[in-house]
């Protein structure tokens, strides 16, 4: 009669060909863990085996799982290509079709229904594992985030166009430039630290690493203002994309409050 451990060793050589080292071992352990467990419960290591069926059908087994699960996952890695490509392709198009203005809005609805998808079909780790220090750091975040659009709003419809209109308006207006740029520069790192902080589990940082991007969007359709300064009476509402920002992750919100319910 076969034994534990010459089951095992068949095992092992039905697997071979078509598995790593380390999946081995691991379905190796898998089974020593079964056999233990099969013996507290009364079962002989022949009804264990009887149960498990022969090595070669062990192995064709793990290798219909192993290739359902690769091609599970080649169809997802597909999908999220396709969907990063389109997202691409309409960002082109966008800039190119419509005015700048219009096309920094689509821009941020784009990215975030690319990085809701993510979200949504668990491409992100943790995806629903939030604890409190998550959450007041997200809070910290929105509120910092939130002061700054304030306060850049308040500059950028009261006192730039202010400054700009005086006699130096020329040398100003570089300073001015230059130093959006480097806001750009600034919001640029910090909303990659946002994604860092998403992907590594922290989902709400999913709000301000789009926010982030929106308020981009935002100064650059300011220094497009800026350029035409002499040629309109006053400027626009330049954070709009950060208001469409909000509205879509409204709806994200939603979107997560129901799955952490389910």
């Amino acid at each position: 009669m076969m034994g534990k451990e010459k089951y095992l060793l068949d095992v092992k050589r039905a697997m071979f060909w078509h598995f790593s080292s380390s999946e081995i071992r691991e379905t190796i352990e898998e089974f020593n863990s079964y056999f233990e467990s099969a013996r507290f419960s009364g079962l002989s290591e022949e009804e264990v085996m009887k149960q498990c069926g022969l090595p070669e059908k062990v192995a064709e087994e793990l290798i219909g799982e192993r290739d359902l699960v690769e091609k599970k996952r080649r169809r997802a890695v597909m999908a999220k290509g396709l969907l990063l490509a389109a997202c691409v392709a309409s960002i082109i198009i966008c800039f190119s079709v419509f005015s700048f203005s219009i096309a920094t809005n689509l821009f941020v609805l784009l990215c975030s229904i690319f990085i809701w998808f993510l979200a949504g079909n668990n491409c992100v780790v943790g995806v629903l594992e939030q604890t409190k220090a998550k959450t007041d750091a997200f809070v910290r975040g929105q509120l910092v985030l939130f002061m700054a659009v304030l306060f850049l709003h308040v500059c950028t419809l009261g006192i730039v166009p202010g400054i700009l209109r005086t006699s130096s308006a020329m040398l100003a207006g570089n300073y001015i430039i230059c130093g959006i740029y480097a806001l750009i520069t600034v919001f640029f790192f910090a909303t990659i630290f946002f994604l860092k902080k998403m992907i590594c589990g922290n989902i709400k940082m999913f709000f301000l690493a789009m926010q982030g991007i929106s308020v981009i969007c935002g100064l650059f359709l300011y220094i497009d203002f800026l350029k035409r300064i002499d040629t309109v009476m006053g400027a626009e509402f330049v954070f709009m994309p950060y208001l469409v920002c909000l509205i879509v992750l409204f709806f994200y919100g939603l979107f997560i409050k129901h799955r952490e319910r389910n």
